[in-house]
């Protein structure tokens, strides 16, 4: 059932609001000033307030002001009940966020059909921000996965770097072996003068060097097959540490 805070100071005034409100269905809660109205409508918080404006403690724009400044009631539409007709008081509500506005004395039908109204465009506002809600909730789903799946991306692509790197830092190692036993065989074959030493310089030389272009060889083919996708099949299979 829809609830309604009536706020007026005046009693018969207000029990003849809630009593035309309770003919047509809805809920009423009622409070004699702003102040009392504020912890009622925190406490219950009702679809629509009707509220005075002139009233001892608070009055109507302060409660008003107070109303849209609470965090957890501050969407609440809001009637102003006035028996003033002048357009600065009219406007000062509005400033304030006033929903919409009635002159005192009112008929039950022009209370109703403001209610009704200001219900059936609230309900609306609501509704177009939840589709809206959604929309961004949708779009945000969206951006979440194209995220996560660029950061996957990236992963792999700084596992293939670091792979690279890994590689490179072995393959130094294993150029420099080779090329150092070749140094010292031409350093030795240099300073030999006996020729059966000379040809064992020679034959260790033709093996490192032999050793070098197989290391290259082996550089060049897995250059080739050292891709994004082989990488992740090494990964599945725990023959590369992600």
């Amino acid at each position: 059932m829809t609830k309604i805070l009536i706020v007026e100071d005046e009693k018969e005034i207000r029990e003849n609001i809630a009593q035309i409100l309770q003919l047509n269905d809805y809920e009423t809660i009622s409070a004699d000033n702003g102040k009392n109205a504020l912890d009622l409508a925190i406490k219950y918080l009702p679809d629509l307030i009707i509220s005075d404006i002139m009233m001892p403690y608070m009055d109507g724009y302060e409660f008003l002001e107070n109303l849209r400044k609470t965090e957890k009631i501050s969407i609440i539409p809001c009637i102003l009940v006035t028996a003033k007709v002048e357009k600065k008081d009219i406007r000062q509500g509005m400033e304030l966020g006033a929903d919409d506005y009635l002159t005192k004395p009112f008929t039950p039908e022009e209370l109703l059909n403001s209610v009704i109204s200001r219900l059936a465009r609230h309900q609306h506002i609501t509704e177009t921000f939840d589709v809206q809600l959604e929309k961004n909730q949708e779009v945000i789903t969206k951006i979440k996965k194209n995220v996560n799946e660029k950061n996957k991306r990236l992963k792999t692509h700084e596992n293939l770097i670091n792979l690279k790197d890994d590689i490179l830092e072995k393959l130094i190692i294993n150029l420099s072996n080779p090329l150092n036993n070749m140094n010292i065989a031409i350093k030795m074959l240099r300073e030999s003068d006996n020729e059966e030493k000379q040809q064992l310089y020679l034959q260790i030389l033709q093996d490192e060097c032999a050793k070098e272009i197989e290391i290259l060889n082996d550089t060049k083919e897995l250059c080739k097959i050292l891709t994004t996708e082989n990488i992740k099949v090494l990964q599945k299979f725990n023959l590369l540490k992600p």
